[in-house]
């Protein structure tokens, strides 16, 4: 009896409990929704839009999204009603949206309206901040805005946007300093008047060489300003020299690259100006650039290579010595047929081999190759009809890295070079560039009858340098001085009298005269090499004389004239 009046208590006790803990739950939530009631009552539901004037814009939000990240000293929290607020703030902060009611519905509809006198723009970034807990587009903002931005979450008490405001701009103001003290040091215009061309160039690059009149005249200006603080970018600075514009040009050159790449290019009395400018503006090692250009302008390089090596017809002559010159203005390859140059300039190349046996068939030639390229031909011109010679000549210009070979070709049979004395090739450097010792080439591929002038009907080179007449017979000289005139005519056909020539006139003088011979019964070149002096209009032609037969160029590499400025009268 006594175990079921005890188990009757514990079951009460139980249920006491029970009903008990029930209760509880109630009052506390009937509390709870009497809070919500007061608080509704009280700031007329948060979830209504809350507008917002500031200045003359105005902005759309709710007294949730405000003071979602604020603190209880806040602008919001006292703007708005502060023990309001207090009850909607949950433990992490956020605001709770009470529940709507039909009592209240008809005063909701009406929003509150804030008015705060601060920056409208600023404050887009706070609402930004204020919904995405971040400030996404910070990036966009310059330093002016991060700063304002930073004063005014200052302002309305978020500690949050404050911090990542200030982050941003401290960031950005480094930024800037780095671009303007760059731009100060590097990109700061400079004007340049040399006589009567200007150039715009900045001061880091004029000032690439210490201790340079350039270096001496804008070190102290720019470092005064940087130690004053003044990080603006300066204005332009303007100068003028008396100086050569041309030269100027080739300074530039040199401070921009520390190189002289156009030094090549430049004649003697160039590279002299350069070397005073170069002192002028205190350039030495541009100076003892010049020195140096000088010093290798004062001997005349040439290469010199021989061959005892037989060559057959349709391969190239091997150069398998070398011969005294200057050493390594041309390099071999390893077969010793392509000579490659290892300096600009213009050439004068000459070459001449030896043909063992009668070349019956007429075809006979030596062939200029540069680039792997024909571009001078020369046909068998001298011999005793056993042992032949033939020789090659012409200027070619040829550019740092350009190749050069001599082709052999008989169509009749074999050749052989047996004397290296008679096999040979030499190359001659006239001058840099094209411009400093200008030539004139002209081919021509018209039939030449006996009594008639030859027809330059191609000008492969020249810039001008001789015009043609109509007839394009005679070339006249468009810039006096003396000139070295050399012509190379195919020959064809049986010359037995013996007494063909071609012959150079000066106007309607002759002035020399060049026989030839027959070795190979149908092809033949005759070459004349001489110097002359012309006037500005002074007229040149080839004249052919032939009893025999006539002259037919039916190839224009064998048949040209290279007219070559020496000097002046």
């Amino acid at each position: 009896m006594s175990d079921f009046l005890q188990d009757m208590q514990e079951l009460l006790a139980k249920e006491f409990k029970q009903k008990n803990h029930e209760l509880s739950e109630r009052e506390e939530k009937v509390s709870k929704r009497e809070e919500q009631v007061a608080v509704y009552n009280d700031v007329e539901h948060t979830g209504q839009p809350l507008k917002i004037r500031i200045d003359d814009r105005e902005f759309m939000c709710t007294v949730e999204l405000l003071c979602s990240d604020s603190t209880p000293d806040s602008y919001f929290w006292h703007a708005l009603s502060k023990a309001s607020v207090s009850k909607l703030i949950s433990p992490r902060g956020k605001a709770t949206l009470p529940p709507s009611n039909e009592k209240h519905k008809e005063r909701s509809e009406a929003p509150k309206q804030l008015i705060i006198t601060r920056d409208p723009e600023a404050f887009e970034y706070v609402l930004e901040y204020l919904r995405f807990g971040d400030l996404i587009s910070g990036g966009k903002l310059d330093l002016s805005q991060l700063r304002k931005l930073t004063q005014d979450a200052e302002f309305y008490g978020l500690p949050g946007l404050h911090e990542i405001a200030q982050n941003l701009g401290a960031a950005k103001e480094a930024e800037e300093q780095v671009r303007i003290r760059k731009a100060i040091a590097e990109s700061a215009q400079v004007k340049v008047q040399v006589g009567d061309r200007q150039f715009v160039t900045t001061k880091d690059i004029l000032c690439t060489a210490e201790n340079s009149l350039f270096d001496i005249k804008f070190s102290e200006r720019w470092r005064d300003r940087e130690e004053e603080g003044h990080h603006q970018v300066p204005a332009p600075v303007e100068m003028f020299f008396p100086r050569d514009p041309e030269m100027f040009k080739l300074v530039l050159e040199y401070l921009t690259y520390d190189e002289l790449f156009s030094a090549e290019e430049l004649s003697l009395s160039q590279i002299r100006k350069l070397e005073a400018d170069a002192s002028f503006y205190g350039l030495k090692n541009l100076e003892n650039l010049a020195k140096s250009l000088v010093l290798r302008h004062s001997f005349t390089p040439y290469a010199r290579f021989a061959s005892a090596k037989q060559v057959l017809h349709g391969t190239c002559v091997s150069w398998t010595q070398e011969l005294p010159g200057t050493v390594d203005l041309f390099l071999r390859s390893a077969d010793y047929c392509t000579l490659t140059a290892t300096r600009k300039g213009v050439y004068k190349v000459s070459a001449t081999v030896n043909i063992v046996g009668h070349p019956t068939s007429g075809a006979v030639y030596l062939a200029l190759r540069c680039q792997e390229r024909e571009v001078a031909r020369s046909y068998c011109t001298s011999g005793n009809g056993w042992q032949n010679n033939v020789n090659i000549h012409d200027i070619r210009h040829l550019d740092k890295g350009d190749t050069v070979g001599v082709y052999y070709n008989n169509e009749a049979g074999h050749g052989s070079s047996t004397d290296a004395r008679c096999n040979r090739i030499s190359l001659l450097w006239l001058c840099d560039v094209f411009h400093e010792r200008p030539y004139a080439r002209f081919t021509s591929s018209q039939p030449v009858g006996p009594g008639m002038y030859v027809q330059w009907t191609e000008e492969t080179e020249g810039a001008g340098l001789f015009s043609r007449s109509s007839t394009k017979s005679k070339l006249a000289a468009t810039r006096a001085g003396l000139y070295q005139i050399t012509v190379t005519l195919c020959i064809q056909g049986c010359t037995s009298d013996g007494g063909s020539f071609i012959s150079l006139h000066q106007g309607s003088a002759e002035v020399c005269r060049a026989y030839y011979t027959n070795h190979n019964s149908f092809y033949n070149s005759v070459w004349m090499d001489e110097i002359i002096p012309l006037t500005v209009g002074e007229e040149i032609s080839v004249y052919h004389a032939n009893a025999a037969q006539y002259v037919n160029f039916n190839e224009p590499k064998a048949n040209r004239i290279v007219l070559r400025w020496v000097n002046d009268l």
